[in-house]
């Protein structure tokens, strides 16, 4: 893959998953969604839905049945899929919720530095040195400081809820294990195949557990709703399969030098189209912090040529 294509492809990738956080802030508001069940199974809908478009994808571009060979890559993709869509998103979903959406695509960076780390130990040529060590404390000080409402005496200075903030860390720890095992098979899969089938399987087991708790599928009452709905499927659809695509050309620890992007693109479009969304200056601060971090962190003087 050339250097030019790595990175158009990459930044469109950064460009779409930036743009989820507004949607789903958005979609939230105009579906009054509070309950943590129905939005597990809005999360099912999504991604079941977007692997099932992109294993059709896959039918009509090879002529062939997207059909899953063995059962030890059966095995392997369900395994991608439980930590890479069913368990991120099911903590994803519900910590975005329960936070802004400027703070949301910030933390939900975390996974950029667990990449890191866990490449360290699995991954044989990436690992860990000062530059990487000092990037990492870097990105860890601006998510504190995104996290600063006010420096007022009354207040606290840090406002974190297990259920929000807490609940996207732990989404960026299974988001950084699915990208390392995305990574270690993506030399033997065929990428759209992959991420078809992960996406299906992960959404599937997410649809079966939300729809057994929240009772029924959501409905989408207006066009509206439902365009953000269908927005989001096709978010994931591409973004996904092409960034699969990538990491067979790429070091993981790399490719995220582009990922730097998204806490930059996310909070700012929140802040001009979600409701009572704005800019602060910690914000600013934290946001600066996180992606000086992770540029260092994946500071590198070539790519695929």
């Amino acid at each position: 893959m050339k250097k030019s294509t790595t990175i158009i492809l990459a930044l469109l990738c950064c460009i779409l998953w930036a743009i989820v956080f507004p949607i789903l802030k958005l979609l939230y508001l105009e579906l009054d969604m509070v309950d943590n069940n129905a939005k597990l199974t809005l999360a099912g809908m999504r991604f079941f839905a977007a692997g099932i478009l992109v294993l059709i994808y896959y039918f009509l571009l090879y002529k062939k049945a997207p059909r899953i060979i063995s059962l030890k890559l059966f095995r392997s993709i369900s395994t991608l899929g439980i930590f890479q869509t069913t368990l991120l998103y099911a903590f994803f979903f519900v910590g975005t919720s329960n936070t802004s959406g400027i703070k949301s695509s910030v933390i939900s960076q975390s996974s950029i530095f667990f990449v890191v780390i866990l490449a360290h130990f699995i991954l044989k040529d990436e690992k860990l040195n000062f530059r990487k060590s000092l990037a990492l404390l870097l990105g860890i000080m601006g998510m504190i400081i995104i996290n600063i409402n006010s420096l007022k005496a009354s207040s606290e200075l840090l406002s974190f809820k297990l259920t929000g903030e807490g609940l996207l860390l732990i989404s960026g720890l299974f988001s950084g294990i699915g990208t390392i095992i995305a990574k270690k098979m993506g030399n033997k899969t065929n990428a759209i195949l992959l991420n078809g089938w992960q996406m299906t399987i992960g959404g599937g087991l997410l649809l079966i557990v939300g729809t057994f708790t929240y009772g029924k599928l959501i409905s989408f009452p207006t066009f509206y709703s439902l365009a953000l709905f269908l927005s989001l499927i096709l978010i994931s659809a591409i973004a996904f399969t092409l960034w699969y695509q990538i990491l067979k050309h790429v070091k993981a620890s790399e490719i995220t030098i582009f990922k730097f992007t998204i806490p930059i693109i996310g909070a700012f479009s929140s802040a001009l189209v979600v409701p009572g969304e704005t800019m602060s200056v910690f914000i600013f601060l934290g946001l600066l912090l996180v992606s000086i971090g992770i540029y260092f962190c994946n500071k590198t003087d070539s790519l695929p040529k």
